[in-house]
């Protein structure tokens, strides 16, 4: 008797082992006729939808509904849905066979505002990212994609594989912000197949959010600052919706007083008169005096050793060389790592916020 329950048991270990091996994994388009991929994209661009259950027409907030349907994973799965239709409204969702599943773009600010979006992330740079919060990512263009400016609703559908690449290629904090800046839109659709010319060099608006300048914006004659980066990206870029080619330069200064008298069309930057901008510069001269060793011990990649002369600079780096000397400044930025970069931005943002919550506790004694 026992030799039959051995080999019960070793059949019972051989079907277990392969029902648990690797080569056995299943997933979504094993069990399913719909994509998941399409079925995520479709989510993610907050398209319309339409789904015939047992007759009922169901649109166009049924995305609930086709996850139950299609989603081989739930218990009200139903092959009976044999594929999902990009198509580019509601009037083109008309006429397909209820096993066809339908969604289109809505035709409304949002998604405008989601495309708009898209080209914000494209076009903003490593530390614009880092001060929105989001991580670094290796920089890319809508070309790597096989698309060109402007995206538009069109392109939505007929390029739906390009455009999710393209989507899922940013990291999840800029899609977030992406939806943030689609749920509170309201403008009308891109008109222009070309960005307008802008008055501000890129790279200058660019040094100064990177040395988080303090800034001066006036706006229908209300002033903002000291805190206006978003405002004035909004206003200088030739990307945004909000451009406007009335302000024609951008000019550093040395504190806030000095930021006054100037013309409306003037826009100003200044160093943070705060243990903030010391970080900065001290950092930039820790990082200059790091040999390669002490690169590699702090996971920094080797590049070639420098010096502050090399720049045109001298030691130390002070807050009026971040005025005076700031395109020496900015060069030397740019000479650093990425690493280096991000640590010295690192420990900025701790200080203000070290500084910020000192800052409420002391309002609030």
């Amino acid at each position: 008797m026992k030799k039959p329950i051995f080999i019960i048991i070793a059949l019972l270990l051989i079907f277990i082992k392969g029902c648990n091996s690797d080569d056995t994994t299943t997933n979504w388009d094993d069990l399913a006729m719909i994509s998941e991929e399409k079925f995520r994209y479709v989510e993610e661009m907050r398209f319309h939808t339409r789904i015939v259950i047992d007759g009922e027409v169901i649109t166009p907030y049924a995305a609930l509904d086709i996850s139950r349907s299609i989603n081989p994973w739930r218990p009200t799965f139903n092959p009976f849905y044999t594929d999902l239709i990009l198509v580019h409204n509601a009037e083109e969702a008309e006429g397909f066979p209820d096993n066809i599943i339908l969604a289109w773009p809505r035709d409304n600010d949002w998604t405008q505002g989601l495309i708009d979006g898209i080209h914000w992330a494209v076009n903003e740079d490593e530390y614009g990212l880092m001060f929105q919060g989001v991580p670094i990512r290796e920089p890319f263009t809508l070309e790597d994609f096989g698309l060109t400016y402007p995206i538009t609703i069109t392109d939505l559908v007929d390029n739906w594989e390009k455009v999710n690449a393209l989507w899922r290629a940013f990291t999840l904090s800029e899609r977030n912000t992406i939806r943030r800046i689609a749920s509170g839109y309201a403008r009308p659709a891109v008109t222009t197949t070309e960005p307008a010319v802008a008055n501000i060099p890129e790279e200058k608006f660019i040094y100064i959010r990177s040395m988080g300048f303090d800034t001066r914006i006036v706006i229908e004659g209300e002033i903002i600052a000291p805190y206006a980066v978003l405002d004035i990206s909004r206003n200088i870029n030739p990307w945004s919706p909000y451009f406007n080619p009335f302000y024609t330069d951008l000019i550093l200064v040395h504190n806030a007083e000095e930021a006054e008298g100037f013309p409306d069309n003037i826009i100003l930057a200044w160093p943070r008169d705060t243990i903030q901008t010391q970080i900065l510069v001290d950092g930039m001269n820790w990082a200059v005096s790091n040999d390669e060793a002490e690169l590699l011990f702090q996971g920094i990649p080797t590049r070639e050793l420098f010096t502050l002369e090399d720049f045109g600079l001298t030691y130390p780096i002070t807050a009026t060389d971040l005025v005076d000397n700031w395109e020496k400044v900015n060069a030397l930025w740019w000479a650093l790592t990425p690493s280096e970069r991000y640590t010295i931005h690192f420990f900025f943002l701790v200080e203000r916020n070290i500084w910020a919550n000192d800052a409420e506790s002391a309002a609030a004694n």
